[in-house]
């Protein structure tokens, strides 16, 4: 962002960029105004709260993340079969390029890598954030809107919107693709309005 002349920015990640984007956010501060994340959850959290029901649902997770049996070779056999989605769901074009991406190899390699990084690099520094007691939110305007997991890995009188992330996080249903609210960007309890925001 410094190479394009943005010192501070305000920055969004919607699931694999929420990742990314928290990343940012925890490893340069100073640089982000504004953060906000989108169907997203700390893989360390998400593993944390694992259980057997977790599992089932969102067994891909560990199939796709694990490398002895590589889950590209089954996809690939047969990656219509694998992927559900449908042009009435995406639209026309958008189905076209979903189609071609999943029957080629190195995209289905590529998407793969992105669940080995979150079982593997991604955990690795959410765990060492929090033994180190690293949050987000010194500084900037947090905004976490509700995931999809959240019902699967909520625990017992623990308030889903207290995200060890920190900020809050509106509890709109699923996060895409609905209109966000006036109050989309939340700012931390105290937090002043930096110059320019």
């Amino acid at each position: 962002m410094r190479v394009l002349g943005h010192e501070r920015f305000c920055l969004a990640g919607h699931d694999r960029g929420t990742y990314v984007a928290q990343r940012l956010a925890l490893d340069s501060p100073g640089s982000v105004r504004r953060l906000c994340l989108m169907e997203g959850i700390p893989i360390a959290e998400a593993l944390a709260r694992c259980d057997a029901r977790f599992a089932a649902s969102w067994y891909h997770w560990f199939f796709f993340g694990q490398t002895d049996k590589p889950a590209e070779r089954f996809i690939s056999a047969d990656p219509q079969g694998w992927y559900t989605a449908t042009a009435e769901h995406m639209g026309a074009e958008a189905f076209e390029d979903y189609r071609r991406a999943i029957h080629n190899p190195e995209t289905v390699h590529a998407m793969m890598e992105d669940y080995r990084a979150g079982l593997g690099i991604d955990r690795e520094h959410d765990d060492a954030d929090r033994a180190a007691g690293r949050r987000i939110g010194d500084g900037s305007a947090i905004h976490r809107q509700r995931f999809e997991l959240a019902g699967a890995l909520q625990r017992p009188g623990r308030r889903p919107d207290t995200h060890p992330g920190g900020g809050r996080q509106p509890m709109r249903g699923r996060a895409m693709p609905v209109p966000l609210p006036d109050d989309a960007i939340l700012d931390p309890p105290g937090r002043q309005p930096a110059p320019g925001d």
